[in-house]
């Protein structure tokens, strides 16, 4: 087959573009290769263990495209066994081998990698702990508490069981900041487990008190709070105070573009209690407050695309470019700047892996042939054909 044509078809695989007899195609095209030509381990690595490692990220990949899609879900099953290692492990043997093909990207080197765990811990006392620097399975012990990190990455925090706290003594508050590019599991005394994601804070107190656990949060935080009814479990943010006992809500109140502060409550299980300047309301599953300007409003939300920051996906149905962009800035940590006017009808639906470098993603906006991208160290410039 041409090269150029064989190219072409990969790249139109690689991005779901393909029918199925192009697939067919190059499948029979490198499968005819591949078992044409012997395996060089020396050079090329063992073997059954490449093989592994590829159907273990083809497998990785199935699990984080839902079933919602099925045309794209099945056909990633469809072919990954067959398709995916004859592939790549063909493109070994031509480029360490043969010398015969060299696949090239729009982006041949990523600087704009996606984000990693990482956050830091500022106690009372001013002190400031990196948790990047904790290292797994190591306790970090202070005189009324202590942290430590598990296999997952997630930080554990707990009381100590011997230390009295006096009824009427000042609170001390701790604050778990990620920056952007990070994102942080916590999981604190009470068992209530806290996502969050890049740019956010949450303030908890060293010791809950009996009668209440009150926390403070900023950015987009999920919380699935530990039911007890004799405390019940409070969240103070912009504009609204949340109290709960017993449940799981995705809590979103950036900045947005047009410097406007909106906080955002989906309710996914259980129930909630909502208090803003103007009114108390309650919240049910599957709805989500939305209060902009001391205003509040509920409406029916998406669950897939709320959640998809915590199961590292990006999923946009129908959003417009600069509000994809809002999300993507945080993560990839760069700065944004639009040329011209009038993006109003630029919207796109788009499902990726959070996972995949940030040059990845605008390259497949850039195929919609509407939008162009120009990178500048962490700048993206955005500009209309």
């Amino acid at each position: 087959m041409e090269k150029n044509k064989l190219y072409n078809i990969i790249k139109k695989i690689l991005i779901g573009a393909a029918n199925k007899e192009e697939e067919e195609s190059i499948n029979q095209h490198f499968s005819k290769h591949f078992n044409s030509t012997e395996w060089e381990e020396q050079s090329l690595g063992n073997k059954e263990k490449i093989q592994q490692k590829i159907l273990t990220q083809v497998e990785q990949k199935i699990i984080y495209e839902k079933p919602t899609y099925k045309n794209i879900y099945y056909k990633y099953y469809a072919i990954a066994a067959s398709l995916v290692f004859i592939i790549t492990a063909s493109i070994l043997i031509y480029i360490n081998s043969n010398n015969k093909m060299t696949l090239k990207t729009d982006f041949q080197t990523s600087s704009l990698k996606p984000g990693t765990d990482k956050a830091s811990l500022e106690l009372a006392d001013g002190r400031i702990i990196n948790l990047e620097d904790l290292k797994v399975g190591k306790l970090h012990q202070e005189a009324s508490f202590s942290i430590e990190k598990s296999e997952e990455g997630t930080i554990n925090y707990n009381y100590q069981s011997s230390t009295k706290i006096k009824e009427n003594a000042p609170i001390k508050w701790n604050t778990l900041r990620t920056p952007f590019g990070g994102k942080y599991h916590i999981v604190l005394a009470d068992g209530t487990k806290v996502w969050m994601n890049a740019g956010s804070s949450l303030t908890f107190p060293e010791h809950f008190s009996q009668k209440e656990r009150t926390v403070h949060a900023f950015g987009e935080v999920f919380f699935d709070v530990f039911h007890d009814k004799s405390a019940p479990f409070i969240v103070h943010t912009e504009g609204v105070e949340i109290q709960v006992l017993g449940t799981s809500f995705n809590l979103s109140n950036y900045t947005k573009f047009n410097n406007q502060t909106s906080t955002s409550i989906a309710l996914l299980e259980g129930a909630v209690q909502l208090k803003s300047e103007k009114k108390t309301t309650k919240l049910t599953p599957g709805n989500k407050a939305t209060i902009i300007n001391n205003t509040l409003n509920i409406t029916p939300f998406d669950q897939e695309s709320e959640m998809a920051w915590k199961n590292n996906q990006f999923i946009f149905k129908d959003k417009n470019i600069k509000e994809i962009m809002e999300h993507l800035s945080r993560w990839y940590n760069v700065k944004v700047e639009y040329l011209g006017e009038d993006w109003q009808n630029k919207n796109f639906t788009i499902r990726m892996s959070r996972r995949d470098d940030l040059e990845e993603i605008l390259s497949i906006i850039e195929k919609t042939q509407s939008i162009k991208f120009q990178t500048k160290e962490r700048r993206i410039i955005i500009s209309q054909y």
